[in-house]
């Protein structure tokens, strides 16, 4: 082991200014001359081009299994390259996954050229080419060596429909007060360079400048206390704009569940509209949406016990908020699935990420107890899966999570059972495929539920209010 390993290895990750001090007293050499030799270790990994004096920011390999690794580079990114630290915060926010379209938000780099500024996407390039994050569908996911146990694709997906749902009905408001004109409100779109959660043209006195119109721009952030540089991003985008010359009039709209109070000032010192989710649609929608929030944050605490409150969230869903229970009726379907799996499972996680050799699966129920593993794959989709879908499981998915399992110790040696639940049935030809690969498998076992399977587990449960729910909401629902 290397002297420039031996210090990494003892104080942890660090700058390489840093690091090149401690080398030098050791060696005994300028700083600059330690700088030198840590520059050419091959033994050190390095992550560049992000912070300030041309410094990187050094670890080992062994430091990817402390499950510290994403705090130290948080660290090292906040003091030394903040700008770039706000995309990696947004992702650590959101779960650990997040849309394109959503982290273009919040972050304040553009997403069309302009001058003095490095365009969104090529940020983005150098995150994906340090293997801090990987980008595939549209979305953004914090690296296996980087995200530890705080990944979370199921509340990430869910908050980002809940935004979505947010962010329609607070148009809907702006739109009806005449705030803006009616046709103008687009949702995720550009406006002075940047991406905007919601934009509306607005011709109201005090916006508007002569004939030229003045905009209502905003930004939605939920589902954690934020502080200050969680939504500095939101000033510094507004302050670019307000930059330029002859920028037109903004009335700007952050839209929030829980802030902290010294942010809240500082946001209301710089004209900021702070828009509560409570106060802008009522307590009953706000307590909701927490209700909803608290069920994605811990997942074996909901599927523990009784499903009586996972029931009555998707009850006051429908009341108050019709489109959202709607559109997260997938996330929603594999804790339903969970909750049934967790009665003879305790050790569970809804929506892993199993990682391949070139490839990835978000499990939506993954589960195991002494003996046993359990993989579950939950569709709620309007028409019958047909037999590609069935395909791509049996020969893309299931080997790659007995891969997987087989690297882990705890669970290389238990039974596994691979599980197809779908609200809608099945076509014939992936029924006969389905029941083809079940009969002909004697590696693990193969068990399939359609729509009258599922009835028939949840009876078992003899659960009226699940059962209710399994036919008010996840069935009906498909009719």
């Amino acid at each position: 082991m290397t002297n420039i390993e031996k210090i990494l290895a003892q104080r942890g990750p660090m700058m390489s200014g840093e690091l090149a001090k401690h080398l030098s007293i050791i060696l005994k050499v300028p700083e600059n001359t330690a700088s030198q030799k840590i520059s050419r270790s091959k033994n050190v990994i390095k992550i560049k081009g992000f912070f300030s004096s041309n410094q990187s920011f050094c670890y080992l390999e062994s430091h990817k299994k402390t499950g510290n690794l994403y705090e130290d580079l948080s660290r090292a990114m906040f003091d030394h390259g903040r700008k770039y630290w706000f995309c990696l915060n947004a992702i650590r926010l959101s779960n650990g996954m997040i849309f394109k379209t959503e982290l273009e938000c919040y972050t304040n780099y553009p997403i069309v050229r302009l001058k003095g500024h490095k365009p969104f996407s090529v940020i983005m390039g150098e995150f994906v080419k340090n293997k801090i994050i990987t980008y595939d569908d549209d979305c953004y996911y914090l690296a296996p060596s980087f995200s530890g146990s705080s990944l979370n694709t199921v509340k990430s997906r869910a908050i980002s429909q809940i935004k979505k749902t947010v962010l329609n009905d607070f148009s809907q408001i702006i739109k009806n007060i005449g705030l803006v004109s009616f046709n103008s409100v687009e949702l995720f779109a550009e406006y002075g360079k940047f991406r905007w959660g919601v934009k509306g043209v607005s011709y109201i006195t005090g916006l508007k400048t002569d004939s030229k119109p003045g905009f209502v721009v905003g930004d939605i952030i939920l589902g954690n206390p934020f502080y200050f540089k969680d939504v500095e991003f939101f000033l510094r985008k507004i302050e670019h704009i307000q930059s330029f010359s002859k920028a037109p009039r903004l009335m700007p709209f952050l839209l929030i569940d829980n802030i902290d109070n010294d942010a809240l000032d500082k946001f209301k010192k710089k004209g900021i509209v702070i828009g509560f989710i409570g106060e802008l649609f009522g307590q009953k929608y706000a307590n909701a949406l927490t209700e909803l929030i608290v069920l994605l944050n811990n997942i074996g605490a909901s599927l523990s016990g009784t499903p009586d409150k996972f029931i009555k969230l998707i009850e006051e869903l429908e009341i108050y908020n019709k489109s959202l229970v709607y559109n997260i009726k997938g996330s929603l379907f594999e804790y339903f699935v969970g909750y049934l799996i967790h009665q003879h499972f305790p050790n569970i996680d809804i929506g892993r990420i199993i990682y391949g050799e070139n490839e990835k699966h978000e499990v939506d129920v993954f589960a195991y107890n002494a003996d046993t593993v359990v993989i579950a794959e939950c569709k709620t989709t309007q028409n019958p899966i047909d037999v590609d879908e069935i395909k791509k499981w049996q020969r893309s998915v299931i080997p790659l999570v007995r891969n997987y399992i087989k690297t882990q110790d705890i669970l290389s040696n238990k039974k596994i059972i691979f599980e197809y639940w779908s609200v809608s049935g099945f076509s014939s030809d992936a029924l006969k495929r389905l029941t083809d690969f079940k009969n002909a498998t004697t590696a693990f076992t193969v068990v399939y539920y359609d729509t009258d399977a599922i009835k028939s587990r949840v009876h078992q449960s003899k659960n009226k209010a699940l059962s209710n729910t399994l036919n008010n909401y996840f069935l009906k629902s498909n009719m």
